[in-house]
């Protein structure tokens, strides 16, 4: 996705996607970054947000976290369930839909999930 649409359909995504990103390129950044993207999943939990988005902001924090910060197994364990909430063990229907729009939503849902092909 490019940064206008991710920022448009998730900011906690967005947010953490630039903590990652800073935690590289600009180290000095990703403290307050990353304490931005804990605030606004603190919120999405609050608001029962329940989305692919979600899902994948969980399992980047889980991932990049900083040392300290103990909370993975529990992102990791909420990210799974939500996961098989949203079906997105499941495979989309063939042929993809012309709209590449559509098709890279659907494709979106299926790389969140990551299993061997069938």
């Amino acid at each position: 996705h490019i940064p206008a649409f991710c920022r448009s359909t998730s900011l906690p995504l967005f947010t953490t996607i630039l903590a990652v990103a800073a935690k590289v390129a600009r180290p000095d950044l990703f403290p307050d970054l990353v304490d931005s993207a804990n605030r606004q999943v603190s919120q999405a939990f609050l608001c029962g947000v329940s989305n692919v988005e979600f899902v994948q902001t969980l399992s980047i924090l889980s991932f990049w976290r900083p040392a300290e910060d103990s909370r993975s197994w529990t992102r990791i364990g909420y990210a799974i369930r939500l996961a098989y909430e949203l079906r997105l063990n499941r495979r989309a229907r063939r042929p993809l839909p012309e709209d590449e729009l559509a098709a890279r939503k659907i494709l979106n849902r299926e790389r969140t999930w990551i299993r061997e092909s069938e």
